[in-house]
């Protein structure tokens, strides 16, 4: 089958060589090179599309759509995301053609991107928790989260629970918005513990998520830099002279009316130290730790019954 592709492919001008199984195909527009490698399940293929992976990935840097192999292959390749190439009204009799449709919906969507700085910057926003969970290197590192957005700071509670279901996970919870009997809280909290410190910092303006190659500390310094003064005034208010050795840092971004991502962060020092919200403070020894956020909030569930609720005024 990759033979025949590659005939094809060969036939209608592409630069095309097979590496390992997989159909390598070279692209160029403006200032830019691309290389795509497809990988085809020859089980279920022309009706499951073709896995297309950009190659040289990190060279790209922040890209819309383009996930990030961190496995430990190390193979610095990114799997464009299906969407991209979704195919309707082909003929599934020509695999070929199959190909080819989602070799070239791939590649105009990302010379799209590549081109448009601006346009790839406001969608990478939009996917800000998926890049986030990219940076996540223990499948452990997860919280759950019952909190609902805001544009107030205000400190949260960490408990650590060791649950039958999700393991050692931390989880915040505002008690005024979830009933009392809701038996998923009840569980955690039943075997919760409250494990260092913690504040919710919604941050207005959009940002960029770090890279997996950036360093979280360095990003997280940039991001205090970028604080309007009422947030920065806001949390010296709330948090002076305040230690730990553990703290937590959950926040929300809008990017869209009542669409939010949001992610965590927790610091680790050896010692009781100031909360590491200033430049100052995030030399004093705190290590850094990217956390999933398990969205379990109104946002999250929607319409579905839950044990949330709107308290009474």
């Amino acid at each position: 089958m990759q033979e025949k592709i590659k005939k094809f492919l060969e036939e209608k001008g592409y630069n095309v060589k097979l590496v390992n199984s997989r159909i390598v195909t070279e692209h160029h527009f403006e200032n830019f090179k691309i290389q795509i490698s497809g990988e085809l399940d020859c089980n279920n293929f022309p009706f499951s599309l073709p896995k297309l992976f950009l190659l040289d990935r990190r060279k790209y840097g922040l890209l819309a759509h383009v996930g990030w192999d961190i496995d430990k292959k190390q193979s610095d390749e990114g799997l464009i995301c299906e969407g991209v190439s979704e195919n309707r009204h082909v003929d599934y009799d020509k695999p070929e053609e199959v190909y080819l449709l989602s070799l070239n919906k791939a590649v105009q969507t990302i010379k799209e991107l590549l081109l448009n700085k601006e346009k790839n910057n406001e969608e990478v926003v939009k996917e800000f928790s998926a890049h986030w969970r990219f940076l996540i290197k223990d499948e452990n590192h997860r919280v759950i989260n019952f909190l609902e957005p805001s544009e107030h700071i205000f400190e949260i509670k960490p408990v650590v629970s060791v649950d039958l279901i999700y393991n050692n996970v931390t989880f915040f919870v505002n008690d005024s918005y979830i009933n009392p009997e809701y038996s998923f809280i009840k569980r955690l909290k039943k075997n919760g513990t409250v494990k260092g410190k913690g504040i919710y910092l919604p941050i207005i303006k959009p940002i960029l998520p770090p890279s997996p190659s950036l360093d979280i500390k360095e990003w997280w310094m940039e991001l205090l830099k970028q604080l309007n003064d009422d947030s920065v005034l806001e949390l010296k208010e709330k948090l002076h002279n305040q230690k730990s050795k553990i703290f937590w840092l959950l926040s929300s971004i809008q990017f869209e009316e009542n669409k939010y991502s949001w992610f965590c962060i927790k610091f680790v020092n050896q010692t009781r130290d100031y909360f590491p919200l200033t430049i100052n403070s995030m030399r004093n020894g705190w290590n850094v730790f990217a956390h999933n956020v398990i969205l379990h909030n109104r946002e999250c569930l929607g319409s579905a019954k839950s044990g949330l609720f709107t308290p009474s005024k």
